[in-house]
Formats: C-alpha cells, structure tokens, sequence
C-alpha cells in the first residue's frame, strides 16, 4: 500500500430508502469512496445514494446478495482500492465500526476481517434464530472437515492466506 491506503465501503443495497442515508454519511466519516449496488429497488434507495456522493451500480432486477457482492468486489478491484468494507444497507452494521475492522489489514497481520455482532452478549437475535445458525455452523465444520468456523463468533481460519480458492465464481455476475 501506498502512504495512505485507499479505503472503500461497498453496501449492497435492496428497497432500502429509508435507511440507506444514514448507513452512507456515517460511513463517509472513515472511507474514501462509498459504493452503493443497487439490487433492483423500486424505490428511492439508488437515488438517495447518489445525492450523498456514493458511486451507484444498479442492476436492471434482483439478482441477490451474492451477485451484489461480486460486483462490490469487482468495482473495488476497478478502483485499485487497498481495502474493502461491506455494511448491510439496513444499518445492522454499525459505520463507526470501520476503523476497528481495517486495522488488522492496514497493520499487514490479516488479509481478511470478518465482523460480527454476536461477539457481545448484547444482541437482539431471536433464540430460534440463533439454534438455526448454531446448526449450519456445526454443518459447515463437518463439511471442512472439522476445520474450526463459527458464524457466530466470526471466528474461522487463523491465517486467511492459508485459503485456497479453487474456483472463482465473481465473474459469473457480469
């Protein structure tokens, strides 16, 4: 990275007018670009997004979280950013959070930086909710073959350059 990295924050982004601003303006206090992927909404979630300065992709109908995150991806990469942040439109993800989530890769010692709200024990997720990701977390383990991954405690591989991608889906979106 160059004397001051290059900061991006993707928010992908369905039907969200009436929370999109504040997630955009908070995020503008600690990122360099804002790009909003406008999913298909029908209502004013692109043109919000525009009027604050964000960078809008809009695809014509929804075509889901995973084709909003491979165009994020893209975009980024378009932009030589240094880093990416994605922040769900709906303000789950709290902007001010940023500068904490950065800093282990602005700091050379993570490749990757996973959030996660369950971390506390103060969070608003219904039992049954959380039985159901206590369930797929311990599937996906025994998918990897025990390998330790937690979608609850954002806890996965110590060493993110220890992953091997073996096929790359992004560019199935364009």
């Amino acid at each position: 990275m160059g004397s001051k990295p290059f900061v991006v924050a993707g928010i992908p982004a369905y039907n969200e007018e009436r929370s999109i601003a504040r997630v955009i303006v908070k995020a503008m206090n600690y990122v360099d670009r804002v790009i909003v992927y406008d999913d298909g909404s029908t209502d004013m979630t692109g043109e919000i997004a525009e009027r604050l300065g964000a960078e809008v992709i809009r695809h014509e109908r929804n075509l889901g979280y995973g084709a909003a995150l491979a165009s994020l991806f893209r975009r980024a990469r378009e932009a030589d950013a240094d880093v990416l942040v994605v922040l769900d439109a709906d303000g789950q993800h709290n902007p001010d959070d940023i500068p904490r989530l950065v800093k282990p890769v602005l700091d050379g010692e993570s490749d990757i930086v996973c959030g996660s709200r369950f971390l506390s024990e103060e969070n608003d997720m219904p039992s049954y909710r959380r039985w159901g990701i206590n369930r797929i977390t311990k599937l996906v383990s025994f998918t990897f073959q025990g390998r330790s991954f937690s979608f609850l405690e954002g806890r996965g591989w110590e060493d993110s350059r220890k992953i091997k991608i073996r096929w790359n889906r992004i560019d199935a979106y364009d």
